[in-house]
């Protein structure tokens, strides 16, 4: 009796926003990836340091740490730092509106989604999810 347990792919989510954090985790773990989450980028640094991730998925802007907010960018920060410490390709996925920060992913090779509009691209984003797989 074959026992072929599929693995799940593993996606670490950064997002300030509780509730759209909370909404787009569980999209992503009903697309068949185990869902780490955080809120800042020290606490998102830590969980890349324990665990290569399968997919990184982040906002554009978001804390540095607890209660310290920045503008746009911090995203990018910690794409660098991933990058740093596991080199190149990542899959990593930028969810944000800002025009700036677009146009930065695109020279980096970034994937960005929901440029304002979350739930018309929820199926581009799906697609890309599976294409990981």
């Amino acid at each position: 009796m074959s026992t072929d347990l599929k693995q799940s792919k593993s996606a670490l989510y950064v997002e300030d926003d509780a509730t759209l954090r909370r909404m787009l985790a569980d999209y992503i773990k009903n697309s068949g990836y185990d869902v780490t989450q955080a809120d800042n980028l020290q606490d998102a640094v830590a969980h890349a340091q324990r665990q290569r991730f399968d997919v990184y998925i982040t906002d554009g802007s978001f804390p540095l740490t607890h209660g310290v907010h920045e503008a746009s960018g911090a995203g990018l920060k910690l794409y660098d730092k991933i990058k740093q410490m596991y080199g190149v390709p990542l899959n990593f996925a930028v969810v944000s509106a800002d025009k700036d920060l677009e146009q930065r992913c695109v020279n980096e090779g970034i994937r960005f989604f929901f440029k304002g509009r979350l739930y018309r691209e929820l199926e581009s984003f799906r697609d890309y999810l599976e294409s990981l797989k």
